[in-house]
């Protein structure tokens, strides 16, 4: 019997069938440590922030988030993603401080 040198999860070994079938994930051509970096980053994130981020993401014009948070999100995770860069500034843009708007940064 020829054992193959491949260990991991199951999804590990799916994730080898699907680049023998030729397909790759978005993340695919990522440099590694870009990616393991980034991965660092999201995993020391807690639950509610990493939901406000997908919040910021799905709709940054109305994402209901506090100053702070956008700014942390912006100290942890600036520079990693375009799209990720485009809401922050979105969001900032659409809640610029206006001295009579005590509403801003929710």
């Amino acid at each position: 019997m020829i054992k193959d040198n491949f260990s991991g999860s199951p999804g590990d070994k799916n994730k080898r069938s699907k680049l023998a079938r030729g397909e790759t994930g978005p993340l695919y051509e990522l440099e590694a440590q870009d990616l393991i970096e980034f991965a660092k980053v999201w995993a020391s994130l807690d639950d509610a922030t990493a939901e406000k981020l997908d919040e910021l993401i799905d709709d940054p014009e109305n994402a209901e988030l506090a100053l702070r948070t956008v700014d942390l999100l912006e100290r942890r995770l600036g520079g990693f993603n375009e799209e990720i860069d485009d809401a922050i500034a979105t969001w900032r843009e659409t809640n610029e401080r206006d001295e009579d708007d005590d509403n801003f940064g929710r």
